[in-house]
C-alpha cells in the first residue's frame, strides 16, 4: 500500500534470489499477470482502487493464476479480515510489522508446496494417460471376444469352435 513498503519487501526477497514484480494496486497486478506467470503472489488488503480481497478473488478466477498461492501481508489484524482473505482464496496471512525470517520461511514453504503440487498434478496426468492407453489396448481384444461370443450364441452348431477360440484368446491376454 506504500512505495516504501514495496521497496523494503522487494529488497528482502531480491536478496534471497527471488525475482519479483511489483504492482502498486490491484488493477496493475492483474495487468502484470497478462505478461508474467508468478509462482507466488503477496497482497496487501489496503490498496488504492481495488482492495486485496477483490484482487485475490479476481486472480483466483483467472486460469493462469487459479492455482497460484496468494499470501496476504497486511497491517489488518481483525479475525474478519483474516477469514475474508482465506475466503477469497489466500493460502496464508501475515500481519505487519512482519518478521523477515518468518516471511521468508512462509514464502519458501508455499513455493515448495506449489512445486510439489505441480509435480503431483503432472504425474497424475501421465498416469491417467497411461490408463487411457491401457484401457484402449485391453478393449480391442475384449471387443473381439465379445464378437465371438455373440456369433456363437446365434450359431449353436459352432459353439465348440468358438469356445476353443475364446479360450485361446483369453490365454493370450494373460
Amino acid at each position: 500500500d506504500a512505495p516504501a513498503n514495496l521497496q523494503v519487501l522487494g529488497s528482502i526477497l531480491s536478496e534471497q534470489g527471488y525475482q519479483i514484480i511489483l504492482a502498486d494496486n490491484g488493477l496493475q497486478a492483474l495487468k502484470s499477470i497478462e505478461k508474467f506467470s508468478p509462482d507466488l503472489i503477496l497482497l496487501d488488503v489496503n490498496m488504492p482502487g481495488m482492495n486485496g480481497f477483490e484482487t485475490c478473488q479476481r486472480l483466483k478466477e483467472l486460469e493462469k493464476t487459479a492455482e497460484t498461492p496468494i499470501i496476504f501481508l497486511t497491517a489488518r489484524t481483525s479475525p474478519d479480515d483474516i477469514l475474508d482473505a482465506f475466503s477469497a482464496g489466500a493460502v496464508d496471512y501475515i500481519t505487519k510489522p512482519f518478521n523477515n525470517s518468518e516471511l521468508l520461511i512462509r514464502v519458501r514453504s508455499h513455493l515448495d508446496l506449489k512445486d510439489k503440487t505441480d509435480t503431483l498434478r503432472e504425474s497424475n496426468s501421465k498416469v491417467n494417460e497411461l490408463l487411457r492407453v491401457l484401457l484402449h489396448d485391453i478393449g480391442n481384444p475384449l471387443a473381439g471376444i465379445r464378437g465371438i461370443v455373440e456369433y456363437a450364441q446365434k450359431k449353436p452348431e459352432i459353439y465348440q469352435t468358438a469356445n476353443t477360440i475364446l479360450e485361446m484368446a483369453i490365454s493370450n491376454c494373460f
